[in-house]
């Protein structure tokens, strides 16, 4: 008889292989059920992880977009009193025309970024000064984050040269 090489040539004719042979033996439970079936005490850890894991996860995010909210509106805050100064700051301005100015542009852009703004003017001879206060929008419960810009600089007025 001639050595076949290969399993299908091998088992021509017949119905099944021969017993002993890893064909016949069939799959053991565990490796039929694959990685579910490891051990019976640890059913049902997967959910009770996930749902120790999932709240934590969603808090980060949450942490990650109110970090983004609270730079941007601080970031409004800030051009805010800017756009104040330079209409306080100017020869023929006063405190009220910045305020009116730091105003409008939190009108203009802020929208719902920063709840109850508030802004103050100040002008002396030689210094203006403006100061815009708010709340960042929150995404986190319980969280309530102050945003608090300064802008201040020198009141534009004529010198007379020395000479």
């Amino acid at each position: 008889m001639a050595i076949i090489s290969t399993d299908r040539q091998r088992f021509v004719g017949r119905c099944r292989p021969p017993r002993g042979h890893p064909r016949q033996t069939p799959y053991s439970h565990r490796q039929r059920a694959g990685w579910a079936a490891v051990d019976s005490a640890d059913r049902g850890s997967a959910s009770a992880e996930t749902a120790a894991v999932l709240p934590a996860l969603l808090l980060l995010i949450l942490l990650i977009v109110q970090t983004a909210l609270y730079a941007h509106a601080r970031n409004l805050s800030q051009s805010a009193a800017q756009e104040g100064l330079r209409a306080a700051r100017l020869r023929a301005g006063s405190a009220a025309a910045g305020q009116s100015a730091a105003r409008s542009f939190l009108a203009g852009t802020a929208g719902t970024l920063l709840t109850s703004p508030t802004v103050s003017a100040a002008r002396s001879p030689t210094m203006a000064t403006v100061t815009v206060d708010g709340h960042a929008t929150s995404v986190v419960p319980f969280l309530n984050l102050t945003v608090h810009s300064t802008a201040a600089g020198p009141v534009e007025r004529f010198v007379p040269a020395a000479g």
